[in-house]
């Protein structure tokens, strides 16, 4: 009966032990589940970036395209500058020239004032218009630099922009495979508490099968006690 009453004590303990170990493990289950929708939400937080870091690579290369033409053109604009600055140049060597021979006229007494002070404006402004064109030469060239250097940027930005789609998709790919890993130790935590579940029952009957092995020793002792009593009244 003592060892009944112990077994039946033991069982009880057991059966706490088990319904706390089923707490826990449901808390488990429901804790897998929340990292589940987290992971969830990360998956299609990282499918949004990699969407926007691809519109991000087509707008580097379609800037990259447009500041390669912007810069064939500032070579043109260059190009035009230059063909000017020599018009210009090739225009006061004229005028030069027909400067000194006016002169000459003019001191042989062959030309007027007039006619001399017209080619010596002719000069001035043709000196003008050469410096003139020597200034648009630069800003030309300085134009087609800052051209080159927007086009090796817009390069730049556009490998960058190649790199973190890379990563989004990597991120991406990885959110994939923890998504599918917490899926995963939700069904074990599912499976757990179903286990857990099952031997919660079966320590319960454990339970009652000591309580009544107990009350049967508890009957037993007295049935005993009864017989000895009677043998000893014989």
């Amino acid at each position: 009966l003592l060892d009944r009453k112990q077994q039946t004590e033991q069982a009880r303990l057991q059966v706490e032990a088990n319904q706390n170990n089923l707490l826990d493990r449901k808390q488990q289950t429901e804790q897998a589940k929340l990292q589940i929708e987290a992971n969830r939400n990360n998956l299609l937080d990282r499918k949004q970036q990699t969407e926007q870091a691809k519109l991000q690579v087509e707008v580097s290369r379609n800037n990259l395209a447009n500041q390669e033409k912007q810069l064939s053109l500032l070579a043109i604009q260059v190009e035009i500058a230059q063909n000017s600055l020599k018009d210009q140049e090739t225009n006061l060597q004229d005028i030069k020239r027909r400067l000194k021979d006016e002169e000459t006229l003019y001191n042989q007494g062959s030309s007027t004032q007039s006619q001399l002070d017209a080619l010596q404006l002719q000069f001035s402004r043709g000196q003008y218009a050469v410096g003139s064109a020597e200034l648009g030469v630069k800003r030309a060239k300085q134009e087609q630099n800052r051209g080159s250097t927007s086009l090796a940027n817009t390069r730049l930005a556009l490998k960058r922009s190649e790199q973190d789609l890379k990563r989004m998709k990597l991120a991406g790919a990885n959110a994939e495979i923890t998504l599918k890993r917490s899926e995963q130790d939700s069904q074990r935590s599912e499976l757990a508490a179903t286990n857990a579940e099952i031997t919660l029952k079966r320590s319960e009957q454990d339970s009652q099968r000591s309580e009544l092995a107990a009350t049967n020793a508890e009957i037993t002792l007295k049935r005993s006690e009864q017989d000895s009593q009677r043998s000893e009244l014989a």
